[in-house]
């Protein structure tokens, strides 16, 4: 189980381009929700959707304020076919 979750705000200095073909799964911000799961660390979640998972409840009230902000989790590469797959995963907000 991974709990990386990186988080940049400001301007990259890139040309903002919009990506042509998004992967993204849209939630309401007000319903998202952390849960404890015990030993498993802490579920970021809107209903039965589990969005992320964190390691302790302070990332867990990190990645909750987050999410709220947003309205869509998105991801490049989800359809990837890699041995090591997630390796080739980004996830970002919108």
């Amino acid at each position: 189980m991974d709990y990386i979750l990186e988080y940049w705000s400001g301007n990259s200095g890139l040309p903002r381009e919009p990506l042509t073909r998004t992967d993204g799964i849209p939630y309401q911000p007000a319903n998202v929700k952390a849960l404890d799961i015990d030993a498993q660390g802490w579920r970021i979640h809107e209903g039965d959707h589990w969005m992320l998972i964190a390691h302790d409840m302070n990332d867990a009230l990190a990645m909750l304020r987050v999410a709220e902000r947003h309205s869509r989790i998105c991801f490049i590469g989800r359809n990837n076919q890699r041995p090591n797959r997630k390796n080739y995963i980004m996830t970002y907000f919108e």
